[in-house]
């Protein structure tokens, strides 16, 4: 598969609605040894649900406006005006003049995280995780005292 596909394979997991009580998980495709007559899920043979986790991963370890633009314009499907407002509100700035060189800088972006082992994308995530954990702790108004 080619970065596009990847991507857009990426976009239709994460929108795809399973139904209630349904999960993007293995646990959302157990079925039971009973005899069912029904597929597990429309989309089933449709969807590279491994390749999507490992885009999510990737897409995961980027910066803060980065992931904003992807999961905007390609899971969610927002208008660029949108996107750039977004963006410029939670991470750095972003004109409508600059927003196709910057979904694009954000795309190569991902293709080099895609590139990298997964352990390291999901330890830059879980270490930007914690920098954000810490970051709030210190906005609190009361100390927690024993």
């Amino acid at each position: 598969m080619n970065l596009a596909d990847r991507i857009e394979n990426w976009a239709r997991c994460m929108t795809v609605n399973h139904g209630q009580g349904r999960a993007m998980s293995l646990e959302g495709m157990y079925r039971s040894p009973q005899p069912w007559n029904a597929p597990v899920a429309r989309f089933r043979g449709l969807l590279n649900v491994p390749d999507a986790y490992r885009v999510e991963a990737a897409w995961g370890s980027l910066d803060l406006g980065q992931r904003i633009l992807l999961r905007g314009h390609c899971c969610l499907r927002w208008p660029a005006p949108k996107i750039c407002r977004v963006v410029t509100r939670r991470a750095t700035h972003c004109s409508m003049r600059q927003f196709d060189s910057l979904l694009n800088g954000a795309t190569l972006s991902l293709a080099e995280a895609l590139d990298r082992d997964e352990r390291e994308n999901r330890a830059r995530l879980r270490a930007w995780t914690k920098n954000l954990l810490a970051t709030s702790a210190e906005w609190s108004y009361k100390s927690v005292t024993s």
